[in-house]
């Protein structure tokens, strides 16, 4: 009998499926379970010292039907993250616990970081599809139909084993009534703060 015969190789392939990732490694993606949490299955705790990233509103007011535009991004260059996940919620959720995904996010720069869609079940969430450093990602945000007040909630790995968790950005005005006011897109991301757990 060969040095491979079946219950070898059975046996080998096996402890290769099952060898647990390297503290080093990334998943190339979120999975859809992190929509409550929005914390990584990375065996440690979120960093509770502020985030050196951000999250940037086009605008705070915004009509149904309409898209907008979020970008998260690194407030220090040298500081890049490698992956991320973000939803939109109801502002008055409570972030602490589950919060019910809004809307629907979406690719907005072709030539931009490979980014993926997430289904929350009441809203498309974003996560990214490579663990690449990146300095920003700019999509699209569609609100749901109706009025309400919206924050984009975002995770941010820097590496595997260092990450924040639930960033909350500015508050978005939804409305149907066509009245949306477009106020300066400067003064949308100083808003963005770290939620304490």
């Amino acid at each position: 009998m060969g040095l491979w015969s079946t219950p070898v190789l059975i046996s080998a392939i096996l402890l290769i499926l099952t060898f647990p990732h390297s503290s080093d490694s990334l998943p190339n993606e979120a999975p859809a379970t992190v929509c409550e949490s929005m914390t990584p299955k990375h065996n440690t705790d979120p960093q509770t010292s502020p985030s050196p990233y951000t999250i940037t509103l086009s605008k705070t007011d915004i009509t149904v039907g309409q898209t907008m535009q979020v970008t998260v991004s690194t407030n220090d260059e040298s500081v890049p993250f490698k992956g991320f996940f973000a939803m939109a919620v109801s502002k008055t959720s409570d972030y602490a616990t589950a919060a019910l995904a809004a809307g629907e996010m979406s690719q907005f720069d072709q030539n931009g970081p490979e980014i993926k869609q997430v289904n929350c079940k009441t809203g498309i969430g974003l996560t990214h599809a490579d663990p690449e450093l990146k300095k920003s990602v700019t999509f699209n945000w569609t609100p749901p139909n109706e009025d309400g007040e919206y924050v984009i909630l975002a995770s941010f790995v820097k590496v595997y084993n260092t990450f924040w968790v639930k960033q909350v950005s500015g508050v978005i005005r939804v409305r149907k009534d066509g009245q949306a006011q477009v106020r300066d897109k400067r003064s949308v991301n100083s808003n963005t703060r770290h939620f304490e757990k």
